[in-house]
């Protein structure tokens, strides 16, 4: 279990009175544990700073010599061997609707896809792959990654075939079709604490999907059956 300290005490000089919150995370739930500190002292030994502290115990001071911080970050969810079947299920079936060729996991992908999840991002990262971004919230609210993959693609229905480009509303889609596209990689992460984004999911292809004046080379219309 992981601890990340919230409110630090401003004041730089020798000592100061301060509060310190520590919040603890775990999945679906969390609460805080609130410790007093009575006074911090700050040394300068050779160069190095260190914080002592006192507290008193018994009616007695009783000195600290390190103080700790626990940094936590979002519950990371690296693939396992079911989901990373389940991920290349999801796009496969819809790629074999298109007749473009399957995709394959890439470990190098999905480090980079599963490092992303781990920042909790809101926006696209810019990594050099291409990439699909969802979220859900609650946390206890996990689809699956069939469903996540399916909101992708539901973006079909507004792609026109007729006058292939890129469009905002059908990005996703587009990206998990990609005809140039052979690998990919995924990650999760849960307990972001983002309104509307407790979950969230990345996927990253190689190579990248979306590039403007080859989308009617690789985006093919669904076969006839």
């Amino acid at each position: 279990m992981h601890q990340v300290l919230l409110n630090l005490c401003p004041n730089a000089r020798h000592h100061c009175r301060g509060t310190w919150y520590l919040r603890t995370h775990a999945i679906g739930w969390e609460f805080y544990i609130k410790i007093i500190i009575s006074h911090m002292y700050l040394n300068t030994i050779k160069g190095v700073k260190y914080f002592f502290m006192d507290m008193n115990l018994k009616g007695s001071l009783a000195w600290f010599t390190a103080m700790l911080i626990f940094f936590w970050a979002p519950l990371s969810m690296a693939a396992s061997p079911l989901e990373i079947q389940a991920w290349l299920q999801a796009h496969n079936n819809y790629r074999t609707l298109h007749g473009v060729p399957p995709v394959t996991w890439s470990s190098t992908v999905a480090d980079s896809a599963q490092a992303y999840a781990d920042t909790c991002p809101s926006v696209h990262s810019g990594s050099g792959y291409g990439e699909n971004l969802a979220w859900s919230s609650p946390a206890s609210h996990n689809p699956g990654v069939s469903t996540i993959v399916q909101w992708w693609y539901d973006e079909q229905a507004l792609y026109d075939y007729d006058n292939p480009g890129f469009n905002s509303k059908t990005g996703h889609f587009t990206q998990v079709v990609w005809k140039g596209t052979t690998e990919i990689g995924c990650g999760f992460a849960t307990n972001c604490n983002i309104p509307g984004k407790d979950n969230i999911w990345v996927c990253q292809y190689n190579p990248p999907g979306n590039y403007t004046g080859h989308f009617a080379e690789m985006i093919k219309k669904i076969r006839s059956k």
